[in-house]
């Protein structure tokens, strides 16, 4: 779903139209607010006219490039990517976020949960938690970290713009 705001001079808001090709879809959410729904990639043409009166009256038409958004990559505080972190890096961080590579356009992509596993001398436990935060106690266990120590986190689950639910790992 990507949400965009139409405007014409001296048009109100309310009597905007505003129509998309190839299959796709553009949904009025009012006040010039929209919603245009991308199935298929490539470029599209949407076209936008007024309701003047009892006439519709065509303003513009502009063709736009859509693309897929990548899918989300989990990082520790927005720049780490597994691998070897040191224990400072990791306990300076306050936890999980998804973010998009090598994409031009912003979205949000919101952590439901996730669990993080820490291992330490053959001993392995795994506390889970809500949200993008590292809970309380996940902080205690990253504060009491020793050399050889391993911290692993699965089950990462986002939800992306569409309100779609995905796991990252």
């Amino acid at each position: 779903d990507n949400p965009v705001r139409i405007a014409a001079p001296g048009v109100l808001p309310k009597n905007i139209l505003a129509t998309i090709d190839d299959g796709r879809t553009i949904e009025n959410k009012g006040d010039g607010n929209f919603v245009v729904h991308v199935a298929n990639v490539g470029t599209c043409k949407v076209s936008v006219s007024a309701k003047v009166g009892d006439k519709i009256q065509f303003i513009s038409a502009s063709t736009f490039r859509c693309k897929r958004a990548p899918y989300p990559v989990a990082t520790v505080g927005g720049r780490l990517r597994g691998g070897n972190i040191t224990a400072g890096t990791l306990k300076a961080e306050a936890g999980i976020i998804a973010m998009l590579e090598n994409f031009e356009f912003e979205l949000r992509i919101s952590i439901q949960g996730f669990k993080m596993t820490h291992t330490s001398g053959g001993t392995s436990r795994t506390i889970q938690t809500n949200g993008p935060a590292f809970s309380n106690e996940m902080k205690n266990v990253l504060n009491t970290l020793r050399p050889g120590d391993m911290v692993i986190f699965t089950d990462i689950l986002c939800t992306a713009p569409n309100n779609e639910i995905r796991k990252l790992n």
